[in-house]
């Protein structure tokens, strides 16, 4: 046997592959063997396989993704709702008669955002009282409002809540 016969090149070549390949399988354990190590340490010694946690913590993502995406469209649906409750409150309370003090009477404006509700009035005298109920659409009122009732929407509207002593001796309510 020669060295030009094709048999010996083809065992040659294929010695020097192998001991390639046993070289690259060495490195790649004591790259791995070192991996192993650094994991050891990152996780404190704890035995865990590094991509079995990753999968467990991306599953675990995806869960709260959802979870939130469901909480942001619950939330909005709350928000909607919210505008349309009768949270904003404005109460105006006056004399109505010149006879009664304490400023017993009343306007009440409850609305929502969008200042639609009702205006509530309560006119109290010595012998009597009434009440009157008007609704309200955008700040205006179906019916025409009483100062005391614009100022009630109008404080509503303003601030969340709001309550406020009209002047004292301002006008009767029966001069109006």
């Amino acid at each position: 046997m020669s060295l030009s016969d094709p048999v010996v090149v083809a065992i040659i070549v294929l010695t020097v592959l192998v001991v390639l390949l046993v070289v690259a399988v060495g490195v790649l354990a004591l790259r791995l063997r070192r991996l192993t190590a650094d994991q050891r340490r990152a996780l404190d010694g704890v035995e865990v396989d590094v991509v079995a946690t990753l999968a467990r913590l991306r599953r675990r993502q995806d869960e709260l993704d959802a979870t939130v995406a469901e909480a942001r469209m619950h939330s909005e649906g709350v928000a909607a709702s919210v505008q349309r409750t009768l949270g904003r409150i404005g109460v105006v309370r006056y004399d109505a008669y010149a006879e009664i003090g304490g400023a017993q009477s009343f306007s009440a404006a409850l609305l929502d955002e969008h200042g639609d509700g009702v205006v509530i009035t309560s006119i109290t005298g010595r012998n009597d009282g009434r009440t009157y109920l008007k609704s309200v659409s955008a700040g205006e009122g179906s019916q025409p409002l009483s100062d005391e009732e614009a100022a009630a929407v109008a404080a509503a509207r303003a601030e969340p809540r709001s309550e406020r002593l009209a002047d004292a001796g301002k006008r009767s309510w029966r001069q109006r």
